[in-house]
């Protein structure tokens, strides 16, 4: 792994590799710990879009029982009027 000038190719990075142990193990350390933090943050991203789906839907389902709880309880030839009044979201 060498330029043509004979300098090896690390020469422009050689500031990133430490020459000591202790310094090749703190820049082990710090990858390492920087990549479970992005772990974690995905896993927590992932997460809190599905707690948002979960509480739409609860909100939906609490809507549509609601809904039926007042067609359920209506007089027959009152129905198809509460339904036209009911508000729908946009399709």
């Amino acid at each position: 792994m060498s330029t043509t000038q004979g300098e090896p190719r690390w020469r422009w990075f050689g500031w990133l590799r430490p020459r000591t142990l202790a310094g090749r193990t703190a820049l082990v350390l710090v990858v390492g710990l920087m990549s479970v933090q992005g772990l974690g943050l995905t896993i927590h991203a992932f997460d809190r879009i599905e707690l948002q789906r979960a509480a739409e839907a609860r909100y939906i389902s609490n809507r549509i029982i609601g809904l039926w709880r007042v067609l359920a309880t209506a007089p027959p030839e009152r129905r198809i009027a509460l339904l036209a009044e009911a508000e729908f979201p946009p399709r």
